[in-house]
């Protein structure tokens, strides 16, 4: 918990931080060093159609102000499905929370789409993000058309090429194929196996490629 103004203006004004499980953005830091601290947020979606409010810098829902949980986002673009990979880049900032300065997203395939934290911040794709909420692994392979891609959780996403083979990645590294709901793990990639049956939104139905 920051205790002066000047300090929890430092780390966390402007930027977007986690509020009892949800993206919250703070525009300005005031009150009084001490327990007196305020801080003026916006709660998502950050669009301008959210009146301000006034938190206190120790109110517990802030869990010392943790950076929003990062990881697949699932950006939907003319109604084709995108898994965003989101990370924090280690940027020389004194920022706690999310800037586009020390925040980056790309999208999986062939295409790279690249967003930037406002573009992204207000979609419904990050909220679901920062919460943790992600189509279940069958939904998720019924969404999927040629050239898309869909998380399933923070770190797992699939994405179906042109000709219609799906791949499952971990972050951004390809492990290998799913078919008939069984994962066909890479040879080079027999290191992910136990952390693929650990991970309880995957089938664990796994196999060598």
């Amino acid at each position: 918990m920051y205790t002066t103004r000047e300090e929890a203006r430092n780390r966390l004004g402007g930027t977007i931080v986690t509020y009892d499980g949800q993206p919250l953005k703070v525009l300005d830091v005031g009150g009084r060093d001490g327990a007196g601290v305020t801080l003026t947020c916006l709660n998502w979606p950050f669009d301008g159609n959210t009146a301000p409010m006034s938190k206190s810098v120790a109110d517990p829902l802030f869990k010392g102000f943790q950076t929003p949980r990062l990881g697949f986002a699932n950006y939907f673009e003319r109604g084709n499905a995108h898994a965003i990979w989101c990370h924090r880049i280690p940027a020389r900032r004194m920022q706690q929370g999310l800037i586009n300065g020390n925040f980056n997203a790309v999208s999986l395939g062939m295409r790279a789409l690249k967003l930037n934290l406002d573009v992204l911040a207000s979609s419904e794709a990050f909220r679901e993000m920062v919460a943790g909420e992600y189509p279940s692994f069958e939904t998720a392979i019924s969404t999927l058309v040629p050239d898309s891609s869909i998380a399933v959780a923070r770190e797992f996403a699939l994405m179906m090429s042109p000709e219609g083979y799906v791949t499952i990645y971990h972050r951004r590294d390809p492990l290998g194929l799913v078919m008939g709901g069984v994962i066909f793990l890479r040879e080079d990639r027999q290191y992910a196996r136990e952390m693929l049956l650990e991970a309880p939104e995957l089938p664990n139905d796994i196999q060598n490629l």
